[in-house]
């Protein structure tokens, strides 16, 4: 006789299919689908299977470890990973944490399904599915419905024999033994190098990167030409909200020469792909684009063009409407937005842009006045001042120079960011600029929070704003906000460094965990072999564990790459 489960696990599957209903949601389990009304979720299956093992569970608290058994059960995973996968069901089901309507977490202890679970109809047959009565099929993900697997049932595998119980555990201890030891031959020798990739999240519907356009223009003064366009595609895609798009510092940020779009999908974690280039001759421009779609390598739509280089504009805006036409969402921006500047504003604007990327004391400084002169030439040219702006702040921050001891420059880096809103009240990321200034000078916390929403609102796919608003809730113990913006920002920005090295700082001092928080350290490093501070923590977490000749080779790296900063 089996014994009846107990609260701290998911009660069985029924023996035949059921309908849930639970809140304004029906789940479909013969047909793995799930739907708010008449509009289907898309759930990939993990996702899927974490929503059934909380509605079987509810109205209980299950534990962090009976869902990790439940949703993984031949797998080891962290708890990170269910946080993880927590945060994507609760982003498709359109869930906040602060007010939970579905899946409400206790901190350390485990996650409880809110609504009431009633089980309509378990009269439906697996004969009259016509499906296989196997767990193994998955859900289907991305922008499509849920559509039936081919072996759908969600039943719980029947129990191994005694004997092959015993085979599958000792499978299952040899396999936990091999990948600690592989974590172990990782983190002995830092010598040996820092991982050569990082895992992204798992693909997302409508999710799209802008690679940097090849430049075949003969002169390689010109190159900016081709940065500034992809630039701007992906700063107009940005501003819809339908679709995630990676920010500039990860799609940028691939290496030369730019991967294939399959590989670049696989490295992003998206779907999409936005490639194309650029070629100027004399007055001339001759773009190519192409959106591709990463998970098969296919090829969705191509645009050729030749236009004076006069016509920019246009056809930046031209190939963004392309990409969200063809991805079936609503641009929102406003066409040829920078025309009204000018060409040359305009251009020196790209080449900031393109300069302020490399976080180089030089380059910066280069970035500040190619942007005071796209401001000379274009005195209203709202994104030139809040860059100019975001560039003099930047530089402070590389020099170690905080607000006390630069006060006047901080107060004109505000006033110019005051006066790019007041042209132009659209533009989302002068909105963080003014935040920190609010947070770190007038200490107005309230003030600065209300700048750091409107950015995310008006620029939803802005990494380097998401982690700013991240690190201000941090600061303000927040802890669960902090680590949802943080993956937020790791979401969009998979290859930015310091959104891997802030989770771990958050990880390791406000939930104690440091040998997740080196992992994350380790990410920061896998994706920028010259990140100093991931070293100078590694360094500082191997100490405190007594591994002093480690901790030292960690501070040597960090040193050796940026003496400068006294920390």
């Amino acid at each position: 006789m089996s014994n009846p489960p107990s609260a701290d696990s998911p009660a069985p599957a029924s023996a035949e299919f059921a309908r849930y209903r639970t809140g304004d949601l029906l789940i479909e389990v013969g047909r793995q689908r799930v739907t708010r009304g008449e509009d289907p979720i898309a759930l990939p299956k993990l996702s899927y299977e974490l929503l059934l093992a909380l509605m079987r569970g509810a109205p209980n608290l299950l534990s962090s470890d009976a869902l990790m058994k439940e949703v993984w059960p031949k797998v080891i995973v962290s708890p990170e990973t269910l946080n993880q996968r927590v945060k994507l069901l609760r982003d498709a089901l359109g869930d906040d944490p602060r007010k939970p309507r579905y899946i409400e977490g206790l901190r350390g202890r485990g996650y409880r399904w809110v609504p009431a679970v009633e089980i309509q109809s378990a009269s439906l047959s697996p004969a009259s599915a016509g499906v296989a009565t196997s767990r193994a099929g998955p859900v289907a993900a991305g922008p499509e419905a849920l559509k039936v697997p081919q072996v759908p049932s969600a039943r719980r595998t029947p129990p191994p024999a005694r004997a092959s119980r015993k085979l599958w555990l000792a499978a299952l201890v040899i396999a936990a033994i091999a990948a600690a030891a592989i974590l172990v031959s990782l983190l002995r020798e830092p010598s040996a190098g820092p991982p050569t990739s990082v895992r992204v999240a798992a693909v997302q519907p409508r999710a799209v990167a802008v690679l940097p356009f090849e430049d075949l223009s003969p002169r390689q003064s010109d190159s900016y030409i081709a940065r500034g366009v992809a630039g701007a595609v992906l700063h107009k895609l940005a501003g819809v909200p339908e679709l995630i798009v990676v920010s500039r510092s990860s799609s940028f940020s691939l290496g030369s020469p730019t991967p294939d779009p399959a590989d670049a999908g696989r490295r992003l974690g998206v779907r999409y792909i936005v490639t194309g280039s650029v070629q100027r001759a004399g007055n001339v421009l001759r773009v190519t684009a192409q959106l591709v779609d990463a998970r098969g390598d296919r090829e969705i739509w191509s645009l050729k063009l030749d236009r004076p280089v006069n016509a920019v504009f246009a056809l930046q805006d031209q190939i963004a409407e392309q990409v969200a036409r063809e991805l079936d969402v609503t641009l929102h921006g406003r066409s040829s937005e920078y025309a009204q500047y000018g060409t040359e504003a305009y251009l020196a604007y790209l080449r900031g842009r393109a300069l302020i990327d490399s976080r180089t004391i030089p380059d910066v400084e280069a970035s500040i006045r190619e942007f005071t002169r796209a401001t000379e030439l274009a005195p209203s040219f709202a994104a030139a001042i809040a860059d100019l702006a975001r560039a003099k702040l930047l530089l402070l921050q590389l020099r170690g120079v905080g607000p006390a001891q630069a006060r006047g420059e901080w107060q004109e880096i505000d006033r110019a960011v005051e006066r790019a809103i007041t042209i132009d009240p659209q533009a989302g990321e002068a909105y963080f600029v003014r935040g920190q200034y609010r947070d770190n000078v007038l200490h107005d916390t309230a003030a600065a929070e209300a700048d750091y929403r409107a950015g995310l609102e008006l620029a939803p796919n802005y990494g380097p704003g998401w982690r700013l608003y991240a690190t201000y809730l941090y600061d303000a113990d927040r802890i669960d906000e902090a680590l949802a913006a943080v993956d937020r920002a790791r979401l969009v920005d998979p290859l930015g460094p310091e959104n891997h090295y802030l989770k771990g700082e958050i990880v390791r001092t406000a939930l104690g965990g440091s040998e997740e928080s080196v992992g994350l350290y380790l990410q920061a490093i896998a994706v920028a072999p010259d990140f100093y501070p991931a070293y100078a923590r590694l360094g500082q977490v191997r100490a405190a564990e007594g591994r002093l000749a480690q901790a030292i080779q960690y501070a040597e790296r960090s040193v050796a790459i940026e003496p400068h900063v006294d920390w």
